[in-house]
């Protein structure tokens, strides 16, 4: 279940789906490079996954706000997301029932309370021109789970001071869900105590390639 939380003073956006990298010809695009790893409790890397997603409607309009000084950018969130059973079932968000695991800035303020909610995420420039921004963080299992889906969330400051600290909550920046080139769902399956650890590598694009 999707959850869509609203944060004090921030302004949501309607959240719509991915527009995939291939279907955009030429022009400027966004691309989220995203690496899954799940670890046991000693280390131990279970599993890999690497996969690409692109900007969302609702990204590019948070862009366009962001860019005219319309609004500020609150602190990145990034969820790992599960239709049903995820490695999260059973926790709460706000409150909230949720099945989904919520990785949130450490800086982000005030502090979302749940038992879905992480408080690991960092962000970085990244990229040999520093053109790239790198976000990383984790969430610990608390069951046996499915990420189904993925997303970066951000949310909109009611003004655009810089240094905005809130925490996103509203909408999916960029989304994948763990679809094959078949159509078919394969979830990244998580037992409990395991660790997921994130790094999205968020990528500015033109109609040759996207800039490193």
């Amino acid at each position: 279940m999707r959850i869509v939380a609203l944060v004090l003073a921030a302004t949501p956006i309607t959240r719509a789906q991915t527009v995939p990298l291939e279907q955009a010809p030429g022009g400027i695009k966004v691309r989220g490079h995203w690496v899954i790893q799940v670890l046991s409790a000693d280390g131990t890397q279970v599993e890999r996954r690497e996969f690409d997603n692109a900007l969302t409607p609702s990204g590019a309009a948070i862009l366009a706000r962001v860019l005219t000084r319309a609004n500020g950018l609150a602190r990145w969130t990034i969820e790992l997301g599960a239709f049903t059973g995820g490695p999260c079932a059973g926790g709460t968000l706000q409150g909230i029932n949720t099945d989904s695991c919520f990785i949130m800035d450490a800086l982000a303020s005030p502090l979302i309370p749940g038992s879905a909610v992480f408080r690991t995420l960092t962000t970085a420039i990244g990229g040999p021109n520093s053109n790239q921004l790198i976000l990383t963080g984790n969430a610990t299992a608390a069951v046996a789970g499915e990420i189904d889906y993925v997303a970066t969330v951000q949310s909109l400051c009611s003004n655009t001071i810089a240094g905005c600290n809130l925490p996103a909550l509203n909408d999916q920046f960029t989304s994948h869900d763990l679809r094959n080139n078949q159509g078919v769902l394969t979830p990244v399956l998580v037992t409990a105590g395991q660790v997921v650890q994130v790094t999205v590598t968020i990528s500015f694009c033109n109609a040759t390639g996207c800039l490193s």
